[in-house]
This record gives C-alpha cells, structure tokens and sequence, in this order.
C-alpha cells in the first residue's frame, strides 16, 4: 500500500554559518551541515546537474564540524554539541559508527591520511588533540599536543604526510608539529594581540610538503612555510574594511586558491605568487560562511587546459620569482565548481570559468523553524519564522525566497498574515514583543510593547477585523489590540499562555491554550473578563487550538500529554481523544474540504493524519529529521500541507492519493454534486469520503454557468485535487492547442513553459521590458600582445593583405578584431573565422560560443552547446526562433552563400531540431522527477502523445486520462491508464467506477470480444457474494459465472485450450483455467525458440485468476508455479522495456519460485541452473565488454518494446527528495529508498515508489511470494 500523505516539495535547510568546517566534499560530491544534519550532492553524470540525494541527521545537537575520508570515499564524519563524533556511509546513507563516549564538545575533526585511513582526529579547547581508530575503536592522543596558550581554532594534517600537523588558535597563531617535532605557538598574527583574529582557515598547498594557507579574522590570509615558520606572501585586501572568512585551494589550477569575504559575497581569485587578487566576482550581497572547490569533471574546460593543468607546476619559490620578472602575465579564469554558502543560509554551486551559477538557492533558514503560514489571499505564498530570527516569505511555486527581514529580531516563535490582500505580517519574539512587518515594501511598520521583554509565543490576526490582532505570552496574559496601538482586552490567565486563534466564523471568538491544560474561549462582545467556556482534559500544557474551518463550534487543542483532543465548545464536551504521538503535539491543521481530517506534528519528528470521527490516525511520515512545529493549509489548495521543523527545513505534502477516489469518479462522469455533502452529515462515521468546504461549493456554482462544462470540470478538479501548481501551467498549454482564445490563459502562463508558437514572441517581449528598464553599457578590453607581430600584421593592412592581417589578429587571440575585419576578405571568410572562434570558445566551455555559432547561422551547433551546457530551454527557444526564420541565414563556406531564405529541406531539419530540444528538455524534468513540467514542453510542440506517455510512465493516471479526453485523440497510453486506474479501483472496492474508466477510456472493449479488459477485471474479482459478483459481471455487460463455466466445459470438448482457460478463469471453476493456463504455458516455453510475444497473450489472461484461489493451500504448487511463470517473464519484460533496475531482482525471485517448483515436479520447462546463469551474467554485465550469448538471448526473448508508455524507467514525483529520518531499505534492492514508500502485504516489506511501479507493470504479483497482487497505481 502506498502513502496517504505524500512529499512534493522541500525547502532544505541553509548551511550554519556559526562553526567553521561546514562543507566538504571529495571528488564531485558534496556535503554541507545544517544545524542537525548533513545534505548529500551528488554528480549526475546522465544529465551533468547536482542533485540532492541524501540527508543524514542522527545527532541531537548543533553539528560542529564535518570531514570526508581523503582514501574511502565513501566515508565522511560529523561532530556535534551532543558529545559525539558520526562515521557516514555515503552509499548506505546512515551512520555505520559513532564515538559517543567524549567529555567534551570537539570543535574540529579531521581524518588522518593513510593508504588505509580509519582514524578521525579532534580536539577541543586547549587540546590535547585526540585520535579515535574507527576499527578497533582504541582513542590516543597526539604528542604534545595538549596545555596550548590558546583555544584551538582548527587543525589540518597535511594531505599526504600524517607525522605534519597545522594547529590554528583563537588568538591568530600557529603551532606546527613534525615527527615528534613540535611549535607551539610559532607564528603568531603579529607582535601585538588584535581582538578576534581567531584563524579561521588552514589548507596545505596541494603541491608542497611545507606551505600552507592561513586566514584570520582580522590580519587576514598569509602563506605560510611550517617548516621555518616564516611568512612567505601576506595576501592584501582592497580594503580595511573587507575580511576573509573562508578559503580553498583549486586542483585543476596549481598555485590557484579561493577566498570568501565575511562582509559581503564577493569571490577573490588569487595566484599565490601574487599578493593581489586577480579577479573578483560579486555573487550576493551577504558575506560568505563556507566554500569548497570540487574536483574538476571530465567536462569542464579545455583539454588543452586539462593537458596543462595536469603537468607538474614549479615550486612556489620559482612560482613567486616568476611572478616578480614578468608581472604583466594573462591570467586565465581556471575552470572549477565552488560550493558556496552564505551567511544568509544560501547555498549554490558556482561554475568559476562560466561565470554562472549552476544552481543557487538563495537563502535558507538555518535553524528550527517554529511557524509557516499561507497568505490568506494567496495560496501560492508561504511565510516561515524561525529561531535564526528571519521571516521569510517563499513562492510556493519555486520554492524560493521571496522576501525576508533583517534578521535582528532575535527568535521568532509565531507569525500571522493580515487579512485579505493587505501584504502585512504580524510576529511574536522571544523578548522584543510583537511587530508588524511590511512584506511589500520590506519595512516594520509597527511595535507592540505590552508583554514587556517576555516571550510572546503565538500572534493571531483577525481574519474578519483585520483592526484586531492577539498575542499570548509567558506573562500570563493574552492581549488583543487595535493596529493603532489601543488596547482592547487583556485576558488573564493562571499561567502562561501559549497558543491564540481567532474563530473563521464569528469575529468575537478568541480561543487560548493554557500552561495549567484548559483551553478557553473568549467573547470579545461581552463585557466579562472571564472566559466564556474553559476546555478541561489534557493532563499538561495546551500549546496550539484551531477552530474547524467548516464546523462551526468545533475545537481541537495539541498538549505536552501528547494527545490532541476535539471539543464541542458550546456544550464544552470532549468529542474524541486523538492518541499515537509518543511526545509533546505542536503543529495543528484543519482540512478546508473534509470536516474530519486533521493533521498533526509533534516532537516525536512525526506528521500524523487523523479521522478525527473514529479518533483512528490515517497515515504517518517520519521524513522530518525533528519537532515538527508548524503545519498550514489553504482553502483554495486544500489538499496540500505545509510543515515546518526544528531540521529546519519547509516541506511541502499533497493528499491526492487520499483524494484520488473523487477524480475517478469525476472521469466516470458521476454528477459532481454527487461527491459533495454538508460539512455535519460528513461528520457521521458511516458516511464515505465527500467534498464540503467552500472551494468546491464555488467550482460546482461556476460549474453550472459554463458552456463547456466538461473541459472545465476536468481543468479546475484536476487542479483541486493534485495539489500541483505545475498543472495550471499544463492546462494553459491544453487551451493552447485547443485554439482557445489567449484571454483564457492564467496570469502566470508567461512565465512558465511556453507553447512554441509564443515562445518567441514572449521573450521578444521580455527582451524589449529588459531594454526600457535598464541602461546599457558597452566596451571591449583587448589583451596585451606582442609588439612585433602586431607591427607586422599593421604592415599587413597598408599592404592590402586583409586576410594575413585577420590572421595575425587571430594568432595574437584578437578574434573580435579579426572577425569584425573579416567581410573585407569575403562572406565566407568571416563565416568560417566566426566558426572557428566559436568552436575555440567551446572548447573553453565560453557561452560566448553561441554568439558567434547564431551569427554564422550554425544553428545546430549552438543548440548542441546549449544542450551540452543543460541550457536546454535557452536551446529550445534558438531552435524554434531558427524554425520561424528568426535566424541569421546559414553562409556557406564552398560557394552558395546568396540565399536569404532556408532551403525548403531545411525547414524539416529545424523542426527536427525543435523536437530534439524539447525531448531533450522534458527527459530531463522527468528524470528530476517532474513530470507535469515534462508533459507541458511535449505540449509546447503538439506532441500530445509523448505528453500522455510521460504522464502515464510517472503514475499521473487520472491526469492522463483528463488530458487524452481534452485532446480527443486515440492514444495507447489512454488505455493503458484506464486499466491500471481500474486495478486501483478493484482494490477499494470500487467496481463500478472501473468498469465506467474502461468503458470511457479503452477502445478495445467490446462486448463481441473473447477477451478483454473488462474480462480481466472479472476474473480477478474476490467478491465473495455471488450476488455482488453477478452485479459486476452485469454493469460489464459479460455473462454470468454459470454460463462462462458451461461455456468452458464446451470449449475444452471442441479443443479451444485458450478459450476455456478464459472462461473458467470467469467462471465459479477458475482453479481448473489456472490448470489449463499453466499447462498453455509448460507447453509453450519447452519450445527452446519461445519468445514473450509468443505467450504474451496467454501469460496476461491466466495472471488474472483470483488471488483467493491462489492462497488457497490445496493450489501451492499451482501458485508456485504461476508466480515463477510471473517472475521470469517480467524479468524479460522488464529487459524489454528498460527497467534495469528490477531485472535482477526479479531473476532472483523467479529462482526462489523455480527451486520450489523442481522439488516437486522436475519436468518444469524452467530450469533453476538456468535462471542462475541468467541471473550471473545481468550482474556481470558492463558498458565495456561484449554481452555473453546469455544476454543476447535474453533480449532476442523479450524483443522489442514498441509502445512508448511501456518504455523506460518510472520516475514519480517526489521520488527524488531525501527524508532526514523515515529511512526505509527497498527489499528487492537493498538500497535506501527516497521519496513515498510503498508497503507490501505484510506490512514489513517495503518498495520504493518507483521500484513498485515497474514490477507491478511486468509482474502483478508481490515479491513476498504470498500470491496476493500489488497495485501502486
């Protein structure tokens, strides 16, 4: 069974700026620790992007420093305030080893260098620094190293040497050690003590036994000899003002470093023989806390750079004096990767050479975030207050930053948005009361001062008088004030007030949770002080209440005594007792369409789903990595979830498997008034799930005054129930090519993906609003060149000789020059130079390159650059501005260069072009797990059933189908979805609506067919009641169980094997169709030249049989059997169509079958020592050897794929987001899964999503041997 809740999207945590050694990496992976976890980045060598693939948290505290393993890769350890030092398996993803036996807090770790390195060195304070042997768990300490003048700062054992150790202090200096040699305190920042110069930054020159970098807070970077203790360069900033907090050395340019400055995000580029900076690059506006140069990729730069860079450099001595005799020497940006984190919480991946940001997420909270709140008015806006004392408003869409304050409110434990479209967000701190911020304009424009310096703990806004506004606070009072300031009541409590809400349905109604267990409820119309009713159950404090948005009266209120309780305020009655939470409840959220579904977070890291009727919880997720404190809902999106925690991370939820059931019956054509009811008749435990809040009450009211009452209904349910913004952007591509009028696109249509027919004119249009709002600036440099070729090619041009003078300038690498003189030679001449400058710029990996490919018209070499640099929507918009005759002419270089207009074959090859790019660009959303997005670029190029496959390949079924019957088009995939739908549907109970999706949606059934969808349906039905199952065979319009079983006793006399098989899998005989169809099978596969298109057909039907029959224990050798026909032929479908990733594990389990088989009956057609060596040969398998016959006649059994839905792996949404704590181990490939999991019958075996997908496609039947089916559609 799949989840209830599943994740959309995550905001991750930022990096913590407050400890050094926060981000490390080897190789081209990355990592970097937020407050309680590491986030893992690895390389994706397909598609060259970095992806998020792991967070792994298990320490309790603030982590303090982070190491990666210099020879096992794989490994990299933590630190933390909790006492305790971690040893990371990447691969594995969780800690595999942990020191917890430390008396102290290490400050700094460090993996020692070795062919075999085990050993993790720390230290703490004043020393002594300790080594821990992670294999035989023995720790000692390094000699000399304890009773330092000075805290350790930081410490670095030479990358190569273990004996050279670097030691940093808090007051700026040195101490050195070499076999048993030691300096303490050798090299101090200078004669005097400066105030925090602590060194900050340590790295040994990569090239060099005894020279390495240094930086301090305030006497800035030096290199450093460790074996004379002398400085060799001190490294000048431009400023006093500017400082270094953070530096890195850059392998693929020897002699090369980094720095990061601590005032602001500029990115200094040094040389170590000069003590200037080269270059600088301005990145953001706040200062840098960590960066980390990776390791070049084969990719990156130049070979010939790549051929220079890997020669071995001279020492720095010579590099310093070669510096002093030719200062005049070109410099060239080396080509590197930064890991760049900020003190703002943003992170981002710089490309140093491209000068551009390979992705950047702008800023991140970087501690626990207490509060997320969707704007009123807009449910495409999100709040956060956090800890790091920052609110930040992010787009839902993106899932970036929008706005954010300063940051120096201290911590903010609440937030509350003003009513409507007022754009004002009401705070509550810990000691400076409450203020009101002005997203918009960025300003606080009010100060609440009437809980003194204690903490407010909860702020609530007046939906329906935004002039009220509540707080709570440790003073035991909760105040309710005018925005001007004057106060309106003051409602004492016993003790300290915690939580506040407003009624949604009576302005009046102020509700409170106490320190003392009560809830209370205030009227503001009454002239009392005291509560008008007092909520008495909970055993501890009340921290959150929440009004039920749709039932008025109805209260529900989280405690410390870890239960939530429901309450009817008017009687004060306790209507249920919602228990499971194992700590304090925090986060409380109403749903705005079903009036019984509440959600809940707590400390115990968890999100419940609750019926709050039965008091039963729906679903839990363990994917935040601590307390979960916020949780929020929107009317007009009610099906997705915000939530937010102490792992300081904003993750986004959607309850559409919860919801699925009202779109199928949507696509069935049920009425939609059908599926709605009133909020208190929904209350009552036997009613089924219905729609009851206000934004399907609008839908059904719109509903009734449109024409086209179909598109629509499909268009704004679709919307309602998927929870994705990315599907308004796929509807407006539908209307698009419908031919609907432009009006009918959203706002926000042109800034998402365009249909290619806009694609143009929206940019021109963007280009043209670029151009009125900002100046341009021009101006060329020119390098320095050699005087006496530059005379020569200046004699060159008195000549007349154009073309040697272009030449020259080339030679000199003066292109621009050269090119701009190039039409006096000829056309073709400048044609073929802008050619050869683009390919040179290529080569260094220069966007300029497209420049000079457009201007030549090589259009298709642009695109492929483009493509090469994942610019794919930047080469998507090249290729169709080529295909609209946007571009320059192509010159050709042998003669015909007069044409102004494509030949007429080169407008096919353009539209090839615009195809290419736009499978190129939809690949890659599918592939990072976005597959609304990947369907709208097919859109874009009417490719309607590539947008349908895509859909249906990662389970967006309904989607699908909604989108096929807009298009009104036959498409395979349709059919294909239709029926996996209505596997769904069978599984719930549902009959009636499957057989209306197959009658809808799947072309081939046909009441004159012998087989067909819908007889697959009824084979498979385990209604025990005859009644109910003749009902079903009625609605299909198929006979009844008694004629099929005499119509296949007739058939079996005529010899019609396959057509009796059939009909007793539909009759009340289907234990003898089981028999008839293994038989079909045994005598199949005996035939040595069988392939799967040979007994596809047959496979298919008798895989029907009901699984009753199947666990029945009298049929165990006919299941056996059945399951082993199952795996083995989904493993060759699997080969067939793409599934890597199961062909194995669907071996090993046909083999598992296949022995119980052959104990029992040894003329089985497949043979153990068979599957075995099948099995061998796909692990053997690889990219650089010839395939074993072995292979090759598996493929030539599972033959080719030729529908597309079918092709490929399965990548559903979600399925690429890493969890910090629900860690679960696919049983079939013992990887660690991310994204949904999927849980098989027994409740312990567990899929990915994924995973669950592609064997359910080539092999219904569970891994678990059970003969029960799996249905993760």
């Amino acid at each position: 069974m799949s989840k209830t809740i599943r994740q959309t999207g995550l905001v991750a945590a930022g990096c913590q700026p407050w400890n050094l050694n926060m981000v490390t990496g080897r190789g081209p992976s990355f990592a970097y620790c937020s407050t309680l976890a590491v986030y893992i980045y690895e390389y994706d060598e397909v598609y060259g992007e970095y992806h998020l693939t792991s967070i792994n948290a298990t320490h309790s505290k603030t982590i303090t420093s982070i190491s990666w393993n210099l020879v096992h890769t794989e490994l990299f350890a933590t630190s933390a305030a909790d006492g305790r030092i971690c040893v990371w398996d990447v691969k594995k993803r969780k800690c595999i080893k942990s020191h917890d036996k430390l008396t102290n807090i290490p400050k700094c770790i460090c993996w020692l260098p070795s062919n075999k390195s085990q050993t993790i060195a720390y230290s703490w304070s004043r020393g002594p620094i300790s080594v821990w042997d992670t294999t035989s768990d023995r720790v000692s300490t390094v000699e000399n190293t304890s009773s330092f003048g000075s805290d350790i700062s930081i410490f670095r054992f030479h990358h190569t040497d273990a004996s050279k150790l670097a030691v940093g202090h808090i007051d700026g200096s040195l101490s050195f050690f070499k076999s048993g040699i030691r300096n303490k305190h050798a090299l101090k920042a200078s004669e005097e003590p400066i105030q925090d110069n602590a060194v900050v930054a340590l790295a040994w020159d990569p090239l060099s036994l005894d020279y390495l970098l240094v930086s301090r807070k305030q006497s800035g970077t030096q290199l450093v000899d460790a074996k004379s203790c002398c400085v060799i360069t001190t490294f000048t900033l431009p400023s006093k003002m500017v400082s270094t907090t953070t530096m890195s050395w850059i392998d693929s340019a020897p002699g090369m470093f980094l720095t990061g400055d601590r005032e602001s995000g500029v990115l200094r580029l040094w040389s170590a023989s000069q003590s200037t900076p080269l270059q600088s690059f301005s990145l953001k506006s706040t200062g840098f806390s960590c960066l980390h140069v990776l390791a070049s990729l084969q990719n990156t730069g130049s070979s010939k750079m790549k051929k220079s860079s890997s020669q071995n450099p001279p020492p720095i001595r010579d590099r310093v004096h070669s510096s002093l005799t030719s200062t005049s020497t070109v410099h060239s940006v080396p080509p590197a990767r930064v890991v760049c984190t900020f003190s703002d919480g943003g992170i981002g991946l710089y490309n140093l050479q491209l000068g551009k940001w390979e992705f950047l997420r702008e800023q991140g909270h970087i501690e626990t975030i207490f509060d997320c709140k969707f704007k009123p008015d807009d449910p495409k806006s999100i709040a956060t207050a956090s800890f790091d004392g920052t609110v930040k408003v992010w787009s839902v869409d993106r899932l970036t930053t929008v706005n954010s304050t300063i940051g120096n409110e201290g911590v903010i434990y609440s937030i509350a948005w003003a009513p409507g479209d007022l754009n004002c967000i009401a705070c509550g701190t810990r000691k400076r009361g409450v203020f009101v911020w002005d997203f918009g304009n960025s300003k606080i424009i009010r100060r609440f001062k009437d809980h003194g310096t204690c903490t407010v703990y909860c702020v609530a806004w007046n939906q329906r008088d935004s002039h009220r506004l509540a707080s709570c606070s440790d003073d035991n009072t909760c105040v309710v004030r005018r925005l001007d300031g004057e106060l309106q009541q003051k409602f004492h409590h016993p003790d300290a007030a915690f939580g506040c809400e407003w009624s949604p349905t009576d302005k009046d109604l102020l509700s409170t949770g106490c320190n003392d267990g009560i809830a209370r409820v205030w009227d503001m119309s009454k002239t009392t002080t005291g509560p008008a009713h007092m909520l008495r159950g909970h055993t501890a404090k009340v921290f959150h209440v929440r009004w039920n948005p749709l039932i008025k009266n109805i209260l529900c209120s989280g405690s410390d005594d870890k239960t939530i309780r429901v309450w009817n305020v008017t009687t004060e009655n306790c209507l249920s007792v919602l228990n499971g939470h194992t700590s304090n409840v925090r986060g409380l959220a109403w749903n705005h369409e079903v009036p019984y579904l509440l959600a809940s977070g707590s400390w115990d890291s968890t999100l419940k789903l609750w019926d709050t009727r039965s008091g039963t919880c729906i679903d839990t997720v363990h994917d935040h990595g601590a307390d979960v404190y916020g949780l929020a809902t929107h009317p007009l999106n009610p099906f997705l979830l915000a939530t937010s925690s102490r792992d300081s991370t904003l993750r986004m939820w959607s309850l559409s498997p919860f919801t699925e059931i009202f779109f199928l019956k949507i696509l069935a054509e049920e009425p939609p008034h059908m599926i709605m009811e009133t909020p208190e008749q929904a209350m009552k435990n036997e009613t089924s799930l219905h729609l009851t809040g206000n934004m399907s009450k609008q839908l059904l009211a719109q509903l009734s005054e449109r024409k086209n009452n179909d598109w629509i209904k499909l268009r704004w349910f679709s919307e309602l129930f998927c929870s994705s913004y990315r599907l308004e952007n796929l509807w407006d591509l539908v209307c698009v090519v419908r031919g609907q009028r432009e009006s009918s696109l959203s706002k926000s249509y042109k800034h998402g993906i365009l249909h290619r027919k806009h694609l143009t004119k929206y940019k021109t249009s963007n280009a043209q609003e670029i151009e009125h709002s900002i100046a341009h600036k021009s101006g060329t440099g020119y390098r320095q060149n050699e005087k006496s070729l530059m005379r020569a090619a200046e004699l060159h041009l008195k000549l007349g000789n154009m073309k040697r003078h272009c030449e020259i300038l080339v030679q000199l690498n003066q292109w621009e020059r050269a090119i701009s003189l190039a039409p006096a030679v000829s056309t073709q001449y400048w044609a073929e130079l802008s050619r050869k400058y683009a390919a040179s710029l290529e080569e260094e990996n220069n966007k300029d390159a497209v420049k000079y490919y457009v201007a030549s018209g090589s259009v298709d070499d642009a695109v492929r650059f483009l493509t090469s640099q994942t610019e794919l929507q930047d080469a998507l918009l090249v290729a169709q501005s080529a295909s609209e005759g946007n571009m320059p002419s192509s010159v050709c270089i042998d003669g015909d260069c007069n044409g102004n207009s494509p030949e007429s074959g080169t407008v096919n090859t353009q539209q090839e072009l615009v195809s290419r790019c736009c499978s190129e660009l939809a690949n890659r959303f599918y592939h990072n797990a976005h597959p609304f997005q990947a369907a709208s670029i097919y859109l874009t190029n009417n490719d309607f059933d590539s947008a349908i496959n895509c859909l249906v390949k990662a389970n967006k079924l309904s989607v699908s189908l909604c989108l096929a019957r807009n298009l009104k088009g036959d498409f395979y995939g349709t059919r294909v979805a239709a029926r996996w739908m209505a596997q769904k549907c069978e599984t719930t109970g549902h009959y009636d609506i499957a057989i209306k999706l197959l009658q809808l949606f799947d072309p081939e059934v046909s009441t004159n067919t012998s087989w067909s969808s819908l007889h697959a349906l009824c084979a498979r039905c385990d209604v025990i009641e005859e009644n109910k199952r003749q009902e079903i065979y009625n609605l299909a319009g198929l006979s009844t169980p008694a004629e099929y079983t005499n119509q296949a006793v007739a058939e079996e006399s005529r010899g019609d094997i396959v057509q009796a098989m059939r009909c007793y899998l539909l009759s009340n005989q289907p234990q003898n169709g089981l028999e008839l169809s293994l038989q079909l099978l045994t005598n199949k596969m005996n035939n040595a030249s069988w392939t799967v298109d040979d007994i596809l057909d047959e496979s298919e039907a008798c895989m029907c049989v009901r699984s009753s029959v199947l666990k029945q224990q009298s049929n165990k050798n006919l299941r056996v059997k059945l399951l082993t026909f199952s795996a083995y032929l989904g493993a060759h479908l699997a080969l067939r169509r793409e599934y890597t990733e199961i062909v194995k594990p669907l071996l090993q389990h046909a083999k598992s079958m296949c022995d119980l088989c052959h104990n029992n009956d040894n003329s089985f057609p497949i043979l153990p020592s068979s599957i075995q060596d099948e099995l061998h040969a796909w692990v053997n398998m690889s990219d650089d050897v010839i395939e074993s016959d072995v292979i090759t006649r598996m493929r030539r059994r599972a033959g080719e794929e030729t529908q597309s839905c079918m092709r490929g792996v399965a990548v559903v949404d979600g399925s690429n987001l890493p969890s910090h704590s629900d860690v679960h181990v696919s049983t079939i490939s013992g990887k660690q899964i991310n994204g949904a999991p999927f849980f098989l019958e027994d409740g312990r075996s567990v899929l990915s999503l994924n995973e669950a997908l592609m064997w359910a496609k080539v092999n219904q039947f569970s891994p678990t041997g059970s003969g029960a089916r799996i249905c993760p559609f």
